[in-house]
């Protein structure tokens, strides 16, 4: 795994780890955590991804493969959309309730994004097709 894939990993659990050491309820700090988690493993989800064959069909390119620019940035905007909705509805008031369920659907999410990356993680990349040289008239015409 590159080093800067490493360093954001490491950054999102520290500032999970610090956001949860202030003074909050239990279930705020369980929801920083599956915050951090859903966050760490989309970006090992489009790790995993790069050069690989993409199935859907709005995160692939042109050639089918994974589009680092356009993929990266649809899966930022839907979990950024998806977790500043759930910031906004819980900075309105504690509800253990809504945390509780933000919390598990946060896992849930994690759980499948994570199961895809590690999917991807076990295939390989497909391997670049030698290029194709004609053979000389020489070889192919037995008749010289």
């Amino acid at each position: 795994m590159p080093a800067y894939i490493s360093r954001v990993l490491a950054t999102l659990l520290a500032c999970a780890c610090l956001a949860s050491a202030q003074d909050k309820s239990r279930f705020e700090k369980r929801w920083i955590a599956s915050v951090a988690a859903l966050a760490a493993v989309n970006v090992f989800d489009a790790y995993t991804s790069r050069n690989m064959v993409e199935t859907n069909p709005i995160l692939r390119s042109a050639n089918g493969n994974f589009s680092n620019s356009r993929g990266v940035s649809i899966k930022l905007v839907a979990t950024g959309g998806f977790l500043a909705v759930q910031y906004l509805l819980l900075r309105k008031g504690p509800n253990t309730g809504m945390n509780r369920t933000f919390t598990i659907t946060n896992g849930v999410l994690a759980g499948v994004v994570g199961g895809v990356a590690i999917h991807n993680h076990s295939l390989q990349a497909p391997a670049a097709e030698p290029a194709r040289v004609p053979l000389p008239a020489y070889l192919t015409n037995p008749n010289h």
